[in-house]
């Protein structure tokens, strides 16, 4: 199934005291789960964490701050509203680790 899509945001310290992002987008259209997963990772050399969050049909990667340049990026894998409640969870559980 090749319905999934793949979406990210940046926050800098201004676009957040305006409280809007300083970028967003889509990385991906229409692909793989596997795909969308590989996807899912920081841009960035200079990150060294993540925290995760599955809720409904949206997984949520937030990378840390990126150390060089002072960005926040999030990505978001978007799962297909057609999905069966038993794959939403296994794919959930795909995440806990």
């Amino acid at each position: 199934m090749n319905n999934f899509n793949v979406t990210y945001d940046v926050v800098s310290d201004e676009s957040a005291e305006n409280g809007d992002v300083e970028e967003l987008g889509f990385i991906a259209e229409k692909v793989s789960l596997r795909e969308g997963i590989a996807l899912l990772g920081s841009s960035s050399l200079h990150v060294d964490g993540y925290n995760l969050d599955c809720q409904g049909f949206t997984i949520t990667v937030n990378h840390s701050r990126d150390y060089l340049s002072g960005l926040f990026e999030s990505k978001y894998l978007h799962i297909p509203r057609t999905t069966t409640p038993s794959s939403l969870k296994r794919i959930h559980n795909l995440f806990k680790g």
